[in-house]
């Protein structure tokens, strides 16, 4: 079974006032790495702070805290980046979210193609960065070791615009704090 969930990253420092803007309040869970190596399996919703970003994590595909309305409302207050994981189904994307709209949205979904790559909107340089470095390494993989390369596309954004890797969640700065 694989993973499921929704990243959304907020270029703000200050975790509180993002809780507050969404509505949400501290739960008394606490997240023990040694108890939950993969603290996504353990929350529906997981609160963090990296560099410059609070990122909020939430177990679905189909988000209720992180929809596109809540993020377009949001965005007038901060830049965020969003992406969706949904393993099982082999569904993956990103989007920017600014000045509240949407700025660029791009979707992988492997059911329709090894290299299927869907974007709406006006790609920032650093999603064309991304969409750059994924297609050549697609391009430059002979067939017999070809893997599914753009389902790395989440990941790659949010490492290119300097919030983390999500493949790597113990990387958190700061502690996890679960929310409801």
């Amino acid at each position: 079974m694989g993973m499921t969930a929704t990243y959304g990253a907020f270029r703000c420092v200050e975790q509180e006032k993002v809780q507050s803007f969404l509505g949400l309040k501290q739960s008394n869970r606490v997240y023990e790495r040694d108890i939950y190596p993969s603290p996504i399996r353990h929350a529906n919703l997981i609160f963090t702070t990296v560099t410059d970003w609070v990122v909020i994590i939430e177990g679905s595909s189909e988000p209720r805290i992180l929809s596109k309305e809540s993020m377009v409302s949001a965005s007038k207050q901060w830049n965020i980046v969003t992406a969706i994981i949904e393993e099982r189904t082999n569904y993956f994307s990103a989007s920017e979210f600014k000045d509240g709209k949407e700025i660029w949205n791009a979707v992988h979904d492997l059911q329709r193609a090894q290299n299927h790559l869907e974007v709406t909107g006006e790609p920032s340089s650093k999603l064309n960065t991304v969409i750059a470095t994924l297609s050549e390494e697609y391009a430059n993989t002979p067939r017999e070791e070809m893997y599914d390369i753009f389902s790395s596309l989440p990941d790659q954004v949010f490492i290119e615009y300097g919030i983390m890797n999500i493949s790597e969640l113990g990387a958190f700065k700061t502690k996890p704090v679960f929310v409801d």
